[in-house]
């Protein structure tokens, strides 16, 4: 199956290409979907008919891991419409440049730190940032302001990254 008569990963589910979506029609899609497609399925066919399964699984997992990971959603509606970032592309926004540094910082704080605490608050700020920086990108995908959505996928990456990070440091600490 060439990757040219392949359905986008929203068709594919059914759903209309969108930022903001059901998670749980997803999910019933993808299973539904996946109890037909599942190369188990195909154990007695032909050798061609297993491998054609075997990629057609492939490409529905690899669907539904993209539209479930909010920046790899918002990342692949952006090439969708033309629009793809790189990955490794630095941002040029002193501004968010200087706010990276600061919460670095205060992750490094919360390391150095005894208890959980003040990582266990970094992550409440950072799940309030990432909720306002999602809606930001919502409203900025939809009104074609592609150059804004770039910006705020690099805030939402880093934002994931950092909240990782955080939670590795809460784990840490609750393990003492």
């Amino acid at each position: 199956m060439s990757s040219d008569d392949q359905q986008n990963y929203f068709e594919l589910f059914g759903i209309k290409p969108a930022f903001c979506i059901d998670k749980q029609s997803v999910e019933k899609v993808y299973l539904k979907l996946q109890a037909l497609l599942h190369p188990d399925r195909f154990a007695t066919t032909s050798e061609q008919q297993r491998r054609i399964a075997a990629q057609k699984s492939a490409y529905l997992n690899e669907a539904y891991d993209a539209l479930m990971d909010t920046c790899t959603r918002a990342d692949y509606l952006l090439k969708l419409r033309g629009h793809a970032i790189d990955a490794n592309a630095s941002m040029s926004d002193a501004d968010f440049l200087t706010e990276q540094m600061e919460y670095r910082e205060r992750l490094e704080d919360a390391a150095a730190e005894q208890s959980a605490e003040q990582a266990v608050a970094l992550c409440n700020e950072i799940d309030k940032q990432s909720t306002d920086i999602n809606k930001d990108f919502e409203h900025a995908y939809s009104e074609n302001m592609f150059d804004t959505a770039q910006s705020l996928l690099a805030r939402m990456r880093f934002m994931k990254k950092l909240k990782t990070e955080a939670e590795a440091i809460v784990a840490d600490k609750e393990s003492l």
